[in-house]
């Protein structure tokens, strides 16, 4: 048990006492060489890098994994790391498309 109400169930996610899931995200910086050309919210730092150049339409294939956190896309690199001050991930609820709905 985690904090008394999550339950880790593998790598990332947990579950809570209401059978709800969550996801353990963090906030990274996505850099190419120094400067700050995005920022994800993803589980890992290669996820975020991944996403990131999956967003251009980049294939898998296209998309060389350097490390644990820098990925190679057309030439480029990108790494993705902690903006300052960022020490602790958050839970956030993962919903389902039929959870999401207007709350007025």
């Amino acid at each position: 048990m985690l904090g008394g109400t999550l339950t880790r169930l593998s790598g990332h996610l947990l579950r809570n006492r209401s059978d709800r899931w969550f996801a353990m995200l963090r906030t990274y910086e996505i850099r190419s060489g120094r400067r700050v050309v995005a920022v994800r919210d993803s589980v890992s730092p290669l996820q975020a890098v991944v996403d990131y150049a999956r967003a251009f339409g980049a294939s898998d294939s296209e998309i060389v994994r350097l490390g644990i956190d820098t990925v190679s896309w057309r030439g480029a690199k990108f790494s993705a790391v902690l903006p300052r001050g960022q020490d602790i991930a958050r839970a956030r609820p993962w919903e389902s498309d039929t959870e999401r709905r207007d709350t007025r």
